[in-house]
Order: structure tokens, then C-alpha cells, then sequence
């Protein structure tokens, strides 16, 4: 496994994590740094708002939030993914690093730093920390 297919996996798994937590109608909402959950009564939605330190940690973590940066980091994949000479200086357990170009060393970096999110993966390399 590469580390573009490893952190296009992980990117999937966040993905499929923000739109289950993404409810239609009745549910909960962020507005602003707080935490709107939407109890159901019958055909009737009533909102009860948290404000605490928690709440605003949900509400950073809102799931068009975790959406938004699943795509950034799939545009920043396909710079990496796009360029045969990052593929040749992939990292491979075992195998010396060959000498690259600077914009590959920047892509390395990049792919490596968006891959020490998931150091706790089991598939996760140790080879690639940053």
C-alpha cells in the first residue's frame, strides 16, 4: 500500500464518518460555536442550543466542515498522485530513499504530515512519519 492509497482510504473512512453524522430534518446543526440538537415531536422539530467549550468543539468539527477537508486533501493527493517522480521516491519498507527534486520533497512532506493524523492506523508506516 502507498501512502496515497493509505490516505485516500482514510479519507473515504472520514468521509463516510461526517455523512452519517449529517442528519436530514430532525437532528443537530453547529450555528457558530454552538451546538443546536433538534428533538422530534411528532412532525415537529424544537431545537435546544448548547453553548459550552465542548459544544464549540462539535461545532469545528461540523460535518460539511469535515467534508470541505476531505476534499482539500483529495485536490492535494492528486498533485501528489499526478507526478510520476513522487511515485519513484515513495517511501517502501526496506528500500533506500532515492534522491528527489525539492517540489517532490514539498509533496513527500505534505502526504507524510496528512498521514501522521492516522500514526495509529494499523496500516500506517512508520517509514512514513514526517
Amino acid at each position: 500500500m502507498t501512502i496515497i492509497e493509505f490516505l485516500e482510504a482514510r479519507i473515504a473512512e472520514d468521509e463516510e464518518a461526517a455523512r452519517a453524522a449529517a442528519w436530514q430534518d430532525c437532528g443537530w446543526e453547529a450555528r457558530g460555536d454552538s451546538v443546536c440538537e433538534t428533538l422530534s415531536f411528532g412532525a415537529d422539530c424544537i431545537a435546544r442550543c448548547d453553548e459550552s467549550e465542548e459544544a464549540a468543539h462539535i461545532a469545528r468539527h461540523d460535518p460539511a466542515r469535515v467534508l470541505a477537508e476531505c476534499a482539500a486533501k483529495r485536490r492535494i493527493l492528486a498533485m501528489a498522485d499526478g507526478s510520476a517522480d513522487f511515485q519513484k521516491a515513495m517511501p517502501r519498507p526496506g528500500y533506500a530513499q532515492p534522491f528527489h527534486s525539492p517540489s517532490i520533497d514539498i509533496l513527500m512532506m505534505t502526504a507524510r504530515l496528512l498521514a501522521s493524523v492516522y500514526a495509529d492506523h494499523p496500516d500506517y508506516w512508520q517509514e512514513w512519519a514526517a
